[in-house]
């Protein structure tokens, strides 16, 4: 009742399957928008805290996109994609294609806004690593390299929502989105940034390998140990989609639910010991790590648990129990992936931080090193 009592509202325009097929490309702009302004939170942290971001990243000082911008743009894209679509095409009943042109209005904007961040700054940086990215295997991979890879992992919604956004322009848009062939893409294209990452792991492996060969085992194999974690992350994405296509029973719902909960916990126990640093037990701060950014050392512990809970939290679309609504089955997949944003943008800040104190990439790039004098004119 009260989620029929929310279909006139603009976010519940957003998070139910409402019989226009564009909701899919709102989707995405929420998503996107919410990324975008939350890593504008990240960028004031670091400069807040004096983590050396740009640095890290591989840009200069001076091209470095204030938070400001970041959270503008990303704000914009919010208000376009929810606000305008959902109030003027649902509340006020102002046809689809008025509501449309609005966000696409918008989205001109917030592109506007973005212009010069296009050619310079992190808008420029994500233009030039997703080349690097999708063609992994080819390149040498640096930290920007990987670390956008990780943020592709968390989009994996996303790039469902573009799957079924090819649907638009069908006759039969609904018969379309739920036809095998569309729900085979959308899960299928599912496996691609966990592919990429892999690839990215064993690139690493093989150029690095001289370096690590007289070193500890963990150290030697953690690119071998880290591209374990994402062949967990594509069996538990194969299992889902034997599940959903050949075999729709119990059994095949507790493999499932077995296969993602061991991906989970690899990917935890990853994320904290090798991305953050954290679980130290002989650390100057015991279980966390000998140097850190923040002075409350509870808030690591606190983080900790938070992204377990939203690591695992996902599992529960296929337990019955816990499935909101039977009848708006798009909602819960669409707040797990904005709560999954939230989650890769909190992992953002601590994976970042343990770079900056501990270089565990073990590799720094420089486009040049500023000397403190001027040549002098009887240089040659």
């Amino acid at each position: 009742e009260v989620l029929d009592n929310l279909r006139g509202c603009s976010m519940a325009a957003v998070l139910l399957p409402a019989s226009s097929c564009y909701f899919p490309m709102v989707r995405i702009l929420v998503l996107l928008a919410v990324h975008l302004a939350l890593f504008s939170v990240n960028t004031w942290q670091w400069d807040r805290l004096r983590i050396n971001h740009v640095f890290i990243f591989g840009m200069q000082l001076q091209d470095a996109t204030p938070p400001s911008t970041l959270a503008a743009i990303g704000l914009t894209l919010l208000v376009g994609a929810v606000a305008v679509p959902g109030t003027l095409g649902v509340t006020t009943g102002i046809s689809l294609r008025a509501s449309m042109a609005a966000l696409f209005g918008c989205l001109a904007a917030a592109l506007l806004l973005g212009l010069r961040q296009w050619r310079h700054g992190y808008l420029h940086f994500l233009k030039g690593r997703m080349r690097r990215l999708l063609a992994a295997p080819f390149y040498h991979v640096r930290f920007p390299d990987f670390f956008l890879g990780d943020q592709l992992t968390s989009h994996t919604y996303l790039l469902q929502q573009l799957v079924l956004l090819a649907c638009t322009g069908a006759e039969d848009c609904r018969g379309c989105r739920e036809s095998d062939t569309t729900q085979w893409a959308a899960l299928s294209i599912t496996l691609v940034p966990y592919w990429l990452r892999l690839t990215q792991c064993f690139r690493r492996l093989r150029d690095e390998w001289y370096q690590r060969r007289q070193k500890g085992f963990l150290e030697k194999w953690a690119h071998a140990l880290n591209a374990g974690k994402y062949s967990a992350s594509l069996v538990a994405v194969a299992a889902k989609m034997a599940k959903h296509h050949y075999d729709d029973s119990d059994a095949a719902e507790n493999v499932f639910i077995v296969v993602a909960a061991i991906a989970a916990t690899y990917s935890c126990a990853w994320d904290f010991y090798m991305d953050w640093g954290l679980l130290r037990p002989n650390a100057a701060h015991p279980m966390l790590r000998d140097k850190l950014q923040l002075s409350q050392p509870w808030i690591y512990f606190a983080s900790m648990a938070l992204n377990l809970v939203l690591r695992v939290l996902w599992i529960g679309t296929l337990v019955p129990a816990v499935r909101l609504d039977d009848h708006h089955p798009e909602m819960y997949p669409f707040m797990l992936a904005l709560l999954e944003v939230l989650r890769r943008c909190h992992w953002n800040f601590y994976r970042v931080e343990n770079e900056h104190l501990n270089n565990c990439g073990n590799f720094r790039a420089t486009h040049h090193i500023p000397l403190p004098f001027a040549p002098s004119e009887h240089d040659d």
